[in-house]
């Protein structure tokens, strides 16, 4: 409820997923990809982490998620965007 996820297989064999949280609790997801088995990137946007300029900027890794049990398991805070993705 109050999320979205789309995943994107990139022409390397990488891939990315954006997840959105509009609600207003923080949300648990767990992503199962069998074709993946490497770490991936976390990417968080929130209103806490856009400069106060509001200047776009690329954004760094604020985590690396580890599969366990055959899935990558990932919190999503309340209103924020997050990008899970293995392309190096």
């Amino acid at each position: 409820e109050n999320l979205c996820m789309v995943a994107f297989e990139l022409p390397d064999g990488s891939w990315s997923y954006m997840i959105a949280n509009d609600s207003t609790v923080t949300k648990k997801v767990s992503v199962v990809n069998g074709l993946s088995a490497t770490d991936m990137n976390y990417y968080l946007m929130s209103e806490s982490t856009i400069p106060a300029n509001r200047e776009v900027k690329p954004i760094s890794s604020s985590a690396v998620v580890k599969k366990a049990d055959g899935a990558y398991n990932v919190e999503i805070p309340a209103n924020s965007f997050v990008v899970l993705s293995d392309k190096k």
